[in-house]
């Protein structure tokens, strides 16, 4: 198990690592910049889900189980929007908002800097 310092170095390290190679690969693919920002754009919530899903399944019953669930509920509910607006801006088929509106209320109900993720 890392110390808190090291997670965090190696947290930001490898955000900024899907960072760059976003930027990268967009700038990269040309006339498919769109589809590869896509690409990204729908994996990151995704991977955010399942640090959230993997935090509920370690935190304890109770408040804090609650708040990564809701938290992980959001994630999907963001990641269905993104495959939505990729639809709608690739096919030029008009998708619904209505998946954005759900996510800041859930988010604002899970609060999970509030709640800690155990090992």
């Amino acid at each position: 198990m890392l110390p808190v310092g090291q997670k965090l170095t190696y947290s930001i390290a490898l955000g900024a690592c899907y960072v760059l190679a976003q930027l990268a690969l967009t700038a990269w693919a040309g006339t498919r910049a769109p589809w590869v920002s896509y690409a990204f754009n729908i994996v990151a919530p995704l991977l955010a889900l399942a640090a959230c899903c993997r935090c509920a399944y370690m935190s304890a019953a109770g408040a804090a189980r609650t708040g990564w669930a809701l938290f992980a509920v959001a994630m999907l509910f963001w990641s269905t929007g993104m495959i939505l607006s990729a639809w709608q801006d690739l096919s030029g088929q008009v998708a619904s908002d209505a998946t954005y509106f759900p996510i800041s209320p859930i988010s604002c109900m899970a609060r999970p800097c509030c709640w800690p993720c155990r090992p």
